[in-house]
């Protein structure tokens, strides 16, 4: 579905895209207090298992709008325009493989 669609289903203000590579989210932050720029993307990537690999979650950025941040995890990461769903917090991917082991 559309991101404003599936940000209007969300009782957490949280949406997210899969693509091949990871999982984008986008939060909206609301209230007393919130950011100036109140979206936030976050990117979660597969490790070479293709699990979703929370030790690895990167904050891309924070935007003005839902449409800007939308466009970026799709310009990054692939996520489709209708590719978006809401998403408990409790529901985000924990654990992963995390850091490789470099010393081999």
């Amino acid at each position: 579905m559309k991101a404003k669609t599936a940000l209007e289903q969300s009782p957490d203000r949280l949406i997210c895209a899969e693509t091949a590579n990871g999982l984008a989210t986008v939060f909206h932050e609301t209230g007393e207090g919130a950011s100036a720029e109140p979206f936030h993307l976050r990117f979660t990537p597969r490790d070479t298992d293709g699990v979703l690999n929370a030790v690895g979650t990167v904050m891309v950025g924070s935007y003005d709008d839902l449409e800007t941040a939308v466009r970026q995890a799709a310009e990054l990461y692939g996520a489709g325009e209708n590719d978006w769903r809401a998403i408990l917090s409790k529901d985000l991917p924990t654990g992963g493989h995390g850091a490789p082991d470099l010393s081999r």
